[in-house]
C-alpha cells in the first residue's frame, strides 16, 4: 500500500474508532440485551392482561381500532433495536470488522496488542520483536485501511 497522506482529523477519528471499538461491541450488547429484557420483562407481567386486551372484531369496528398489547410492546422493542444508535454501532462494528478481517497477520497482532490489549507503542514492539518505528509504519498502515474502509481517503 502506498503512502496516502492522513490528515490529521481522519487520523485522530479513524484511531478513536480503533480505540472504541470493543467498547463500542460491548455497548452494543448491552444495549440490545437492555431491550430484550425489558421487552421480556414486560411481557411476563402482561400475563393475563395480554389476552384480555385484544379486542375482538365486533368491538373493533364499534370503537374503531383495537389490537393486542404484545403487539404494541413488539413494535416498542423492534423500533429501539433499529433507532438510531443501535444501527449507528452496528454500522460502525462492521466497518471496523470488515478493516480487521483485511489486515495483514503482523498487522492483525499489532491491532490485538494495542487496541485490545492496550499497550504502548513500545511494548507492542517488544512483543512483538520490532523496533518503535517499525511499529509506528504497522500503526500507520492499520490507520490508513481504516481511513480507507471508512471513505476518508482513497
Amino acid at each position: 500500500m502506498g503512502r496516502t497522506a492522513i490528515p490529521g482529523a481522519v487520523w485522530y477519528e479513524c484511531n478513536r474508532m480503533l480505540d472504541n471499538y470493543e467498547l463500542q461491541k460491548l455497548a452494543l450488547q448491552d444495549l440490545k440485551t437492555g431491550i430484550y429484557d425489558g421487552y421480556q420483562g414486560r411481557n411476563q407481567t402482561l400475563g393475563r392482561e395480554r389476552q384480555e386486551s385484544y379486542i375482538g372484531t365486533e368491538e373493533q369496528a364499534a370503537i374503531g381500532g383495537g389490537g393486542s398489547v404484545h403487539h404494541s410492546k413488539m413494535d416498542s422493542a423492534v423500533e429501539k433495536l433499529t433507532g438510531w444508535e443501535v444501527t449507528e454501532l452496528e454500522r460502525d462494528i462492521q466497518r471496523i470488522d470488515e478493516v480487521i478481517k483485511h489486515l495483514t497477520p503482523r498487522q492483525k497482532q499489532f491491532f490485538r496488542l494495542h487496541y485490545e490489549e492496550h499497550l504502548t507503542i513500545g511494548d507492542c514492539g517488544l512483543r512483538m520483536s520490532y523496533s518503535r518505528d517499525r511499529v509506528h509504519t504497522i500503526k500507520r498502515e492499520v490507520i490508513e485501511k481504516t481511513a480507507i474502509r471508512l471513505g476518508y481517503i482513497r
